[in-house]
């Protein structure tokens, strides 16, 4: 699995790589905006723990997938590349809803009202640091600020602590103090709430969809059905 994970990023390094060869050759590459970004990581078999609150139990699971919310599945590459932006690196933490308020600040075009994500802009800049950055994959909820990451599952009402200094692969739950609780817990229901107003503005339905035989086996074999 895992040089097979290689292949496919060399493909895809090799496929960009023709993409800037034909721009480069119109004459177009100082004129485009080009983005590269994923929608999600992939877990390699590196050790994830697994909690199991009704039992009181945890245990360490080894497995290859991109499901949950591991840091694995979430930190992704997200390079911007654009004729109004200086070149620069930025180490801060990101969300990829904030990719298309990004291009349509560069393009000077007002983002939609009805939105989550922030230009990015202004961090690029150096003139904002970053904010809390959201992962969702139901019924898992993550929040990371700085060193800390909780996650919160939304069926069994669990909410866990890690502190990525001390613990980057998020093996080790910490307590939290009172402060550190309150804010956080505050911010999950402030999420919650505002995803709910968002799907209501939007009118956003449950909907029964039937696939083909064929798309249905080849989403169950990338994961994205169970």
């Amino acid at each position: 699995m895992q040089l097979q994970a290689m292949m496919e990023v060399l493909d895809t390094d090799e496929c960009i790589g023709m993409l800037l060869a034909k721009l480069k050759e119109i004459k177009l590459v100082d004129k485009t905006i080009i983005v590269v970004a994923s929608d999600h990581g992939e877990r390699l078999y590196e050790p994830i723990v697994i909690i199991d609150p009704i039992n009181n139990i945890s245990s360490i699971s080894h497995k290859f997938g991109h499901g949950g919310i591991w840091k694995q599945v979430l930190h992704i590459p997200l390079i911007i590349k654009s004729p109004t932006l200086s070149p620069t690196k930025i180490d801060k933490d990101v969300q990829l809803i904030d990719v298309m308020p990004t291009i349509l600040d560069i393009l000077n075009i007002p983002a939609p009202e009805n939105i989550q994500g922030k230009t990015l802009v202004p961090i690029i800049e150096g003139k904002e640091e970053s904010k809390p950055v959201y992962s969702e994959h139901y019924p898992l909820i993550s929040i990371k600020r700085g060193d800390i990451r909780i996650k919160y599952n939304r069926e069994l009402s669990l909410l866990v602590y890690y502190n990525l200094t001390n613990d980057p692969g998020e093996l080790m739950p910490i307590i939290p103090n009172e402060t550190l609780k309150n804010t956080f817990e505050k911010r999950i229901l402030e999420w919650i709430l505002s995803n709910e107003e968002l799907s209501k503005k939007l009118n956003i339905k449950e909907s029964n969809v039937t696939l083909e035989e064929e798309i249905e086996m080849r989403l169950r074999q990338l994961g994205y059905i169970k």
